[in-house]
């Protein structure tokens, strides 16, 4: 974002992107904690996830004041505007992140073994948030682009994982109805980083690209 003369107004809007980025690693790192506690039977690890989702939900409340504040009172640009408004569309999908962590964590309570290798899509899910956040961080479209293109690899190990649980024979349905809920939560994650990455390009671009074509998003962030 350029400079504006009002300092308190780049302050403003300083705290509020670090307050986001603040939120959207708790919320990254309640994610590779919840599966270390799937992984690990860890139930305190669980119950501690669960509980820091508190924190995120306040970090929602308060980014909430913020861009109220922002709009109401400093009267933005357009671009100023397309930002602050990204900013808000993001801290949604950061706090649903955080609720994905919560669902997995939830399931780690229990000792109902997982029937899939969740950590290779869980790394990339978690790595593609995290891309997310920087190319926010630094206004940069094309890596928000290398986000999206991250999604499509993610939805496909997605697709594989369903595949290979349909195959496995002689396992309750228990089992397989939370080895499910765990890749859906995971699948929804890199769902939530794309829409962020999505909003970094409408941001520079001033060019909705939700729901188009990735050769459409291509011609717009100059691939």
């Amino acid at each position: 974002m350029e400079k504006h003369t009002s300092k308190s107004y780049d302050h403003e809007l300083t705290v509020a992107k670090e307050l986001l980025l603040t939120m959207g690693n708790l919320a990254i790192s309640n994610v590779g904690k919840a599966i270390k506690a799937l992984s690990d039977g860890d139930k305190e690890l669980a119950r501690a996830v669960i509980e820091s989702d508190k924190t995120i939900n306040d970090y929602e409340r308060q980014l909430d004041d913020k861009v109220v504040k922002l709009v109401a009172m400093r009267q933005p640009t357009a671009v100023d505007l397309r930002y602050i408004m990204s900013m808000s569309k993001a801290v949604i999908d950061l706090e649903r992140i955080g609720d994905e962590a919560v669902k997995i964590a939830r399931i780690a309570l229990y000792d109902t073994p997982i029937h899939a290798n969740v950590h290779t899509l869980a790394d990339n899910v978690r790595m593609m948030t995290l891309d997310a956040l920087e190319a926010f961080n630094n206004h940069d479209s094309r890596f928000a682009f290398d986000v999206m293109q991250m999604d499509e690899l993610v939805d496909s190990e997605y697709g594989e994982l369903l595949v290979a649980l349909q195959d496995k024979d002689e396992i309750k349905s228990s089992e397989i109805m939370h080895t499910l809920w765990v890749l859906r939560a995971l699948e929804r994650v890199g769902d939530h980083a794309r829409n962020v990455a999505e909003l970094v390009i409408y941001t520079s671009s001033g060019t909705d690209i939700r729901h188009s074509e990735m050769s459409v998003v291509r011609d717009v962030v100059g691939e």
